[in-house]
């Protein structure tokens, strides 16, 4: 935690968005209880951190996400994360297979009840997969960079936000691919 300290003030960070690890988030082991125990137990730890140093850390939340398990699951998570702990927004893994791509699309209305919360709450998700288990795609390498692409292509070829126009999403890591690839990807959008 000191390295932390000491490098916020080296560089001049204000503050930083805690939450948990990506990789570390790992959906995709066990049951839906034991993603539920991981998170509850993640998210008292970025808690903790936000209480000890208030001035440096703010926290983000995980969800309890687990394949195939409806997001409804995630409501009273995310209740309390706000309410009681002051999170300013969560991780939204739109993969909790662990790379084997199982869930509707981010556009669905399968991930409304999310959605709605966050709007309700009016906090922001982080759109982050977590770790891949399929042997196709490298964690880093492959599988994060496909995800976001995936994600941002959902996003831009659904009506997702007519649906909900305040929702906030962020994708990380740039929008994986597509900065590269827009020029196909706007070609693609009129076709």
């Amino acid at each position: 935690m000191q390295t932390q300290l000491r490098l916020q003030r080296e560089r001049g960070t204000n503050v930083t968005l805690f939450s948990p690890r990506a990789a570390g988030m790992s959906h995709h082991i066990g049951t839906a209880e034991t993603s539920r125990d991981w998170t509850l137990v993640c998210n008292e730890l970025i808690h903790r951190i936000c209480t000890l140093f208030p001035q440096n850390f703010v926290g983000v939340g995980q969800l309890p996400q687990s394949p195939g398990v409806r997001p409804t699951n995630c409501i009273d998570e995310m209740e309390r994360c706000v309410k009681s702990y002051g999170f300013v927004g969560f991780n939204l893994n739109p993969d909790p297979s662990g790379g084997y791509w199982r869930e509707p699309p981010l556009t669905d209305p399968w991930w409304y009840p999310v959605y709605e919360k966050l709007v309700e709450l009016d906090v922001p998700a982080m759109v982050h997969v977590s770790a891949s288990v399929n042997p196709n795609f490298h964690g880093t390498g492959a599988h994060y960079i496909a995800a976001d692409t995936t994600a941002f292509m959902q996003l831009v070829s659904g009506d997702l936000f007519k649906d909900f126009p305040t929702l906030r999403l962020i994708i990380g890591h740039g929008g994986g691919a597509v900065p590269f690839h827009w020029g196909v990807i706007g070609v693609s959008r009129r076709t």
